[in-house]
Order: structure tokens, then C-alpha cells, then sequence
């Protein structure tokens, strides 16, 4: 029995995965929850292994040899180029962060909405742009939820991206911070307090998680 999600084939975000070392297996197993010949009768599993994103050469330069990482003249970009060949948006896909409860991770991980359509890929919590892992850094999300994060968040950095490879771009040391939470559910009522928070004037705001009645009460701030 498939999830909702790899019945809708969005593995990547399947709500009861098994996890190893080098294997992310869906709960589906590849299949999407649908019967085949193959699946009636062989008793093997179908994994699915994470890979690295192949590197590519220069554009425009047919047979040119991939450019290691910490050869990159310009990272950040070639690292967006990558994200937009991994993560394509089909039209009409919804945010990867919608109704989730701790979306983006991060200092600050935000509720997510309630069923936007996705428009922008985003990297997060490591901002380098080369950390290009579908569903774990990088995300197909809104412009509401990817506005929102970074309103909260990017205080949290240094101001300037790391100059030398390796590139990771993470909180300022000392804050505490976590990995984005795919799989917990936000409350329907906590998504609708979200938005009368984020109506809220500067002035008027409480600390974010604050905000739900004392339920995820924790040390937020307003950036």
C-alpha cells in the first residue's frame, strides 16, 4: 500500500520512508503503488539509490569534460544551472512545503501553506547552491513560502557566502538550527494562525512559534 505521495509519484516525499546509510527507499518501492507482472511475482524489492548529480561540461561546448567542484569559476551559478536540470516544476506542481510543520529547517523552519502552486527552487538550510539533494536541500516551493523562510533565516547567516570549496553555507555557528522536517504534518488550524501572523505589522508580532497558543513555544525571535 502506497502512500498519498508515491501514489501521486512524488517518492521524494514519501511520508513513511526507510532510510540507510547509502539507500532512501519510498514505501512504494519504485512502483507507485501499482500492481505489474513483475511485482505479482518476483519478491525482490525495487530500491531506489541516491546519486550524485552527474557533473556537466560547459554549456554550449559539445564533449567539454565536467568541471570538478573546486575548479568552479563561478559556484553559484553552475550550482543553480544543476538545481534547475534536477528539479524541474512541472506546471501545476504544488509546494513541496505545503502543510508541513516544520518546513525548511534552518534556525527558524516555518509552517508551510496550505496548497500553493511551486515556482521556485530553493536551498536550504545549506545555502550552497552544489548541495543540490532533491526534497532534503533543495526544494520546489511557492514564493510565499520561500519569501517567508528567508524573512526569518537569512539573519541567521553570515552576511557573505563562503569564498573557497568546500562551499557549505550554514547558520552561524552557535545556533542551534535543524534539517528540513518532510514529514510532519501541521495542524490546520497552526496553518491558518501562520497567515494571521504574517498580517501582523512588524510592531505587532510576537516571536513566531510563540504565536500558536504556546504549543511550539521556543526561543523565536522576529528577524
Amino acid at each position: 500500500m502506497a502512500c498519498v505521495y508515491c501514489t501521486l509519484e512524488m517518492c521524494f516525499q514519501c511520508s513513511a520512508p526507510t532510510m540507510t546509510d547509502d539507500l532512501s527507499e519510498c514505501c512504494c518501492k519504485g512502483t507507485y503503488g501499482r500492481a505489474s507482472l513483475a511485482s505479482l511475482f518476483a519478491e525482490a524489492s525495487i530500491t531506489t539509490i541516491v546519486k550524485e548529480p552527474k557533473l556537466k561540461g560547459p554549456p554550449g561546448v559539445p564533449g567539454a569534460k565536467p568541471v570538478p567542484d573546486d575548479q568552479l569559476k563561478k559556484p553559484v551559478t553552475a550550482g543553480r544551472a544543476r538545481a534547475e536540470d534536477l528539479a524541474i516544476i512541472p506546471e501545476g506542481y504544488v509546494c513541496e512545503w505545503a502543510m508541513l510543520d516544520q518546513a525548511g529547517g534552518g534556525v527558524f523552519p516555518i509552517i508551510g501553506c496550505a496548497g500553493n502552486i511551486a515556482c521556485d527552487r530553493h536551498h536550504g538550510p545549506d545555502k550552497d547552491t552544489l548541495n543540490n539533494s532533491i526534497g532534503i536541500n533543495l526544494h520546489r516551493i511557492c514564493d510565499t513560502c520561500h519569501n517567508r523562510w528567508h524573512a526569518l533565516n537569512d539573519v541567521c547567516y553570515e552576511p557573505e557566502r563562503p569564498k573557497e570549496y568546500p562551499y557549505t553555507y550554514l547558520p552561524k555557528p552557535g545556533l542551534d538550527w535543524s534539517q528540513h522536517d518532510r514529514l510532519t504534518r501541521a495542524d490546520p488550524d497552526d496553518i491558518q494562525r501562520s497567515e494571521q501572523w504574517w498580517k501582523l505589522g512588524i510592531k505587532e508580532r510576537v516571536p513566531y512559534r510563540l504565536w500558536f497558543d504556546g504549543v511550539h513555544a521556543s526561543a523565536y525571535t522576529v528577524a
